[in-house]
C-alpha cells in the first residue's frame, strides 16, 4: 500500500482509489489533507503538504504514518467527516481523530503528528535513540600533563555537592580525589617570619 495517497478530482481512478484510501483510514496512522480547488488558502497550503510528503517518507520514526490528500467534492466518500471550512486537516489513529487547528507550516505539522501518533506506530530503531537521548552525560577535560583532571570547571548535575566526583565515579575514601587548597601571600609570609 502506497504510503502517499491523492484523491482530487473526479476523473481520479474512483472506487480503487477510495477502497484503498478507507482501508488505510482504518488500519494506520494517517494525516488527511482535506482541500478544495477554488480555495485560495488551500492553494497556498499545496507547497506544505509536498514538504510534508517528503519529510514522512525521510523520517524513520514516522515510518508508519500515510498521507492523503482528498478534494472537496470526494470527502463524502472516504471515511472522514465533513469540513466545516478548507483546508481541514485531521490526524486519524486507533479510531481517533485529532483536528490540526494551529500552524500550517511544515514543521508545525510533523509536530502534530508527532504529538498524536500512538506509541505502538513508532518505529523500534528509533524509541532506542530516543532514550539515548534523555540520557545526561557529561565530560571531564584532562589538564595538560598526567593524570590531571580538571573538575573545577564542571557545572552539570551534582555540582553542587562537594562530593559529586566519588559518587558519580564510586571512588571509595581510600581514592579520593582532592582539590589543592591554593595558600595565600599573608600565610606564607607568617611562616617565614615564625621561623627567624
Amino acid at each position: 500500500m502506497d504510503r502517499i495517497l491523492h484523491l482530487i478530482d473526479n476523473n481520479d481512478d474512483g472506487n480503487s482509489n477510495i477502497n484503498t484510501i478507507n482501508q488505510c483510514i482504518r488500519t494506520k496512522p494517517v494525516i488527511v489533507f482535506v482541500v478544495a480547488p477554488w480555495c485560495g488558502h488551500c492553494q497556498r497550503l499545496e507547497p506544505t503538504i509536498e514538504t510534508v510528503e517528503k519529510k514522512l517518507m525521510k523520517e524513520q520514526e514516522l515510518n508508519n504514518v500515510h498521507l492523503i490528500k482528498v478534494s472537496d467534492t470526494n470527502v463524502s466518500n472516504i471515511n472522514v467527516k465533513k469540513p466545516n471550512s478548507y483546508p481541514y486537516i485531521v490526524f486519524m489513529d486507533e479510531g481517533r481523530n485529532y483536528d490540526h487547528n494551529g500552524d500550517r507550516e511544515p514543521e508545525d505539522i510533523m509536530n502534530f503528528i508527532r504529538k498524536n501518533i500512538s506509541k505502538k506506530h513508532i518505529s523500534k530503531n528509533n524509541k532506542n535513540k530516543n532514550k539515548n537521548k534523555n540520557k545526561k552525560t557529561f565530560k571531564i577535560k584532562k589538564k595538560k600533563g598526567k593524570g590531571k583532571y580538571k573538575v573545577d570547571d564542571y557545572k552539570g548535575p551534582g555540582s553542587d555537592d562537594p562530593n559529586w566526583i566519588e559518587k558519580v565515579f564510586g571512588i571509595q575514601n581510600g581514592g579520593r580525589i582532592k582539590k589543592k587548597k591554593r595558600k595565600s601571600k599573608k600565610s606564607k609570609k607568617s611562616k617565614k617570619s615564625k621561623r627567624r
